[in-house]
This record gives structure tokens, sequence and C-alpha cells, in this order.
């Protein structure tokens, strides 16, 4: 086994030295930085490591936001100013059972890998959520308008089997400066770009 480095040692001193005295303390007392160091980390899942310890998972940013799941789609679609969106993103094609207006935290997971529809299941569901329907994405395309100008964001909570028997979800996305709502094949894989939004359950 290989000794550590002098640039390794330095490493974990800055991390160290960014860390709070008191939090500091509390971790050397409680035993957990031992245990990290004794640990076969090829083995362990960070995300699930940092959801133990009440922390979200890497790459995730969340939206507190007021829904209001009693507009209708067709209203979504107007207040989310779009500059282009799909015309069969349809209250008919993508019909919901949600009402009434409810507090919701909307969280953006980002994989940073190409990864296909199932993979993206199930990850959410590992970490106790659930993909975002198609008003839940309005409602988020509405309050933050510049945020599919970053990255694209998809809703797989809503899905839509069109005439030739493709299954497609709805997803915000730009075309250059343009702002779009568009349909994403949900057979497909997702590029490392792409972001997901999930509630949690």
């Amino acid at each position: 086994m290989k000794e550590a480095t002098l640039k390794q040692a330095g490493k974990v001193l800055e991390v160290i030295g960014e860390t709070p005295c008191e939090q500091l303390q509390k971790i050397l007392s409680s035993g957990l930085l031992s245990d990290l160091l004794s640990a076969n980390v090829d083995l362990v899942d960070r995300d699930v490591v940092r959801q133990a310890l009440g922390l979200k998972p890497i790459g995730m940013h969340s939206y507190l936001m007021t829904i209001d799941y009693d507009r209708s789609v067709k209203d979504g679609i107007k207040a989310g100013n779009y500059d282009w969106r799909n015309d069969d993103i349809t209250a008919k094609n993508f019909p919901s059972q949600e009402t009434g207006t409810a507090e919701v935290s909307i969280d953006i997971l980002h994989f940073g890998k190409d990864i296909s529809t199932d993979e993206v299941r199930a990850e959410l569901d590992k970490h106790g959520y659930r993909p975002a329907t198609l008003k839940e994405l309005l409602a988020l395309g509405e309050k933050h308008s510049n945020l599919q100008r970053e990255f694209p964001i998809i809703a797989l909570g809503s899905v839509w089997q069109g005439p030739h028997g493709y299954r497609s979800c709805p997803y915000l996305y730009r075309d250059g400066s343009e702002r779009c709502l568009g349909l994403g094949w949900v057979g497909s894989w997702w590029r490392g770009s792409c972001r997901f939004a999930a509630v949690r359950k």
C-alpha cells in the first residue's frame, strides 16, 4: 500500500481549514472520520451516505414554489412566455389528476453522464424522489425562466404516447437565445448535460 503524499495531505488540511472549529470537533468526537478512513471507498455510494447525513445529493439544486395544479396546461404555457413550444403539449395528451395548490420543492438533479430513462427513474426512486410532472415543469419554467438557458430540464412524470407509438415527455431547453418547451423521446438516452426535475415522495 502506498503512503499518502504531501500533496494529498495538503488537500486534507485545506478541507479541514474550511471547516468551522466546532463542526470539526464534533466530527472528531463522533468517530465518523475514523470510519471514513477505514472504509472501502470503492464500495461506498456517496449520495447514499450524503442522504444518511441529511445532505442533498451532489449536483442538485432546489426551488421552493407554490404550484396551482388547477391551472390549465394552456394557461401554464402562456404564463411561461416561451419563444417556441411543441403543439402536442396539451391537456388532452397530458391529462392530470393533480388538484389544488401546494408548496412544492422541485429539485433539479444532475447525473453528469449519458443516462437512460430507466436508470434515471431508478436513481430518483433510490433517493426518495418521483419525477416532476408537466404542471410542475411549467411552474418552474414560469418562475425561473432563465434556468433552461443553462441546461435542458426533463420532466419524466408526464408521458404521452403519440400516434406512431413513441412515448415522449416534456422538457425545457434553449435554442440559441430562445426558450423552448419541447418533447423528448423517453426511449432514448439523455445527454450528460441534461437535468431532471424531481419532487420528494
